[in-house]
């Protein structure tokens, strides 16, 4: 994807109280732990922060260049007793819009957040009790922005791994080299 410049705007508030992360995602990586499989928002790619403008304590404006296709952003700002905007969220920085933005303030994309804990459980993948909001945003990326050979590759691997967990690793591989 080539270089694009975005702009989106912030709740603004103390800026010793201001937390603002940024990555670049493309795709979703699994991981097991006690044996449950978890979805991470993974990829990498360029961001640079081109601009951040402040009008009073009210507004921020951020500007970000880059050549990813999403953004996982992380925001959280207010004063020492109060939360003025807290989210987690996606954005697609090709339509410039928020697919997610879900935390304590204003959100966007609840019912889609709704409907892919739902799926993500069906399909067997854990849901994290500190970062639900996470891994959904992992199953997004896991069911839209991978093509189709990354995921018939993960698909396999996956299978592969499970017969590995049944049988052994030599096992596993004598089945291999007998097909």
């Amino acid at each position: 994807m080539a270089l694009k410049k975005i702009k989106f705007e912030l709740l603004g508030g103390n800026r010793k109280c201001t937390y603002l992360d940024i990555q670049c995602v493309s795709k979703a990586k699994i991981s097991e732990f006690n044996g449950k499989r978890y979805l991470w928002p993974n990829g990498n790619g360029y961001y640079k922060h081109v601009n951040v403008t402040e009008d009073g304590r009210h507004s921020r404006t951020v500007v970000v260049e880059t050549d990813s296709p999403f953004l996982y952003i992380k925001y959280e700002t207010g004063s020492w007793k109060n939360v003025y905007e807290s989210f987690t969220g996606l954005y697609d920085v090709e339509k410039e819009k928020w697919i997610m933005k879900i935390g304590e303030t204003k959100e966007e994309g609840k019912e889609l957040y709704e409907q892919l804990k739902k799926e993500m459980i069906e399909e067997g993948f854990a849901i994290s009790n500190s970062k639900p909001v996470t891994n959904a945003i992992a199953y997004y990326l896991y069911k839209n922005a991978a093509n189709e050979e990354e995921k018939k590759l993960e698909k396999a691997k996956n299978m592969m791994q499970e017969i590995i967990n049944l049988v052994g690793k030599e096992k596993a591989l004598e089945i291999l080299n007998s097909l």
